[in-house]
């Protein structure tokens, strides 16, 4: 078919004008393709400018095709990429991924592992900056999976789990605590066993831990305390399951009345009462963990302070504060100085939020920190189970103390000297 002289001038006008859109969004050919030794998808590299001694400096410009990246690599001088075009992500390894966007400036500092790419819906072109060249320009290790490339969030995550056994149970002449993932720990004081909000299957969510003993394995317990009823504390479960084995169960008045309704041999007490389990003495300490309130709709009652708790616990070694899920309460700045805390530091409005959880660390300066409520549940969208230790260690006085426990890992109580 001839086509008419004038449809020929403006379909010439319009292809001048698309490839005319094209370059001005092209700073620098393309360049050469990528190895898949160090890339995933269509990459081009164009190298600009070499490292000579003068400058220690090359530059280049990467261009990603959507869903392109790099793999894993670090630069022993550093390097600084400019985004001129498209949309992408970067990521350093153990932090979330960032988005970047034509005339984003991206440092990646010396030595730290990261990928950088395009997104998945969009191309994506960079400048990069490799400075400091007389030191190693570039080290690559492994490709970026898809899981990573999609963004699923980081999470801390417990270390591997240490099983243990009745022998956990037996008398001694210490007093040994365990965590046993989640929010629940194993106390043996000198042969009084308890345990504090157990959760050992049966949970709701998915879990990233294999638990360090099956309640079917517990041979006795002496008491079970329990800080209020969500079910990440108040594991019917779990408890049902060491009903056989446990002599008595203790929360407040509210978690007692569920309790008695279950079969459970319970006790409820108000804040600031104690009472005693063998050769421990435990009292009651106040929490404000009413998050029910603030979302109509999630229970059909008012949850007043005293529904939740903590415990303080005396023993023939030293005292443990079992804090409780609890927005950080001025009292709590002012106990008595303990021997260790059972300490969660959860980033969440109801919990101590991670200011606070510093704060209270802080007012015990001395004190070992136990870490719980973490790296337990995978559930990366939801704050309160995502606390990382790491991030906690650069804040505290004395950061020595934190104690990174593994579910099951065993840690012995000692008296600080007051």
């Amino acid at each position: 078919m001839k086509v008419p002289a004038i449809l020929f001038v403006v379909l010439f006008n319009v292809h001048l004008n698309a490839q005319n859109s094209a370059d001005s969004n092209t700073l620098f050919p393309k360049g050469n393709k990528g190895s898949g030794e160090y890339f995933t998808g269509n990459v081009w590299v164009n190298v600009l400018a070499s490292a000579d001694s003068i400058f220690n400096t090359q530059i280049g410009s990467v261009t990603f095709e959507a869903g392109a990246r790099t793999h894993w690599h670090r630069h022993g001088g550093g390097q600084l990429l400019l985004v001129t075009d498209g949309t992408g992500y970067y990521q350093e390894k153990g932090k979330l991924v960032q988005i970047i966007r034509k005339g984003d400036v991206v440092k990646c500092l010396p030595d730290v592992e990261h990928w950088h790419g395009a997104s998945a819906e969009s191309a994506m072109t960079h400048l990069a900056v490799n400075t400091n060249t007389q030191k190693k320009i570039v080290t690559w290790s492994n490709p970026v999976t898809q899981e990573e490339y999609l963004g699923k969030k980081y999470q801390a995550k417990a270390p591997p789990t240490q099983p243990f056994g009745k022998e956990a149970f037996d008398p001694s002449d210490k007093t040994t605590l365990r965590w046993l993932g989640m929010a629940g720990f194993l106390i043996n004081s000198r042969g009084t066993t308890l345990m504090i909000d157990p959760l050992l299957g049966g949970f709701d969510m998915p879990v990233m831990i294999d638990f360090p003993i099956a309640a079917k394995d517990v041979p006795r317990l002496d008491a079970i305390l329990v800080t209020h009823s969500d079910n990440d504390h108040y594991s019917f479960p779990t408890c049902l399951a060491l009903k056989p084995v446990t002599r008595a169960y203790h929360s407040t008045v509210y978690v007692d009345s569920l309790m008695k309704s279950q079969g459970l041999p319970s006790f409820g007490h108000g804040i600031g009462a104690s009472f005693d389990i063998g050769k421990v003495r435990v009292r009651m300490t106040a929490a404000d963990h009413g998050w029910q309130n603030a979302y109509p709709g999630t229970s059909n009652r008012y949850f007043k302070n005293e529904d939740c708790a903590g415990f303080w616990i005396e023993t023939p070694d030293g005292n443990i504060w079992a804090t409780g899920d609890s927005r950080l309460m001025d009292e709590h700045l002012h106990m008595a100085t303990p021997d260790a805390i059972l300490f969660d530091f959860s980033d969440s409005e109801w919990h101590f939020t991670f200011e606070g959880a510093v704060k209270l660390a802080n007012a015990y300066p001395n004190t070992p920190l136990l870490l719980h409520h973490w790296g337990s549940v995978d559930a990366p969208d939801f704050p309160p189970f995502n606390g990382d230790p790491r991030r906690l260690l650069s804040h505290v006085v004395n950061p020595e103390r934190v104690h990174i426990l593994a579910p099951g890992e065993p840690f012995t109580l000692k008296s600080l000297k007051k």
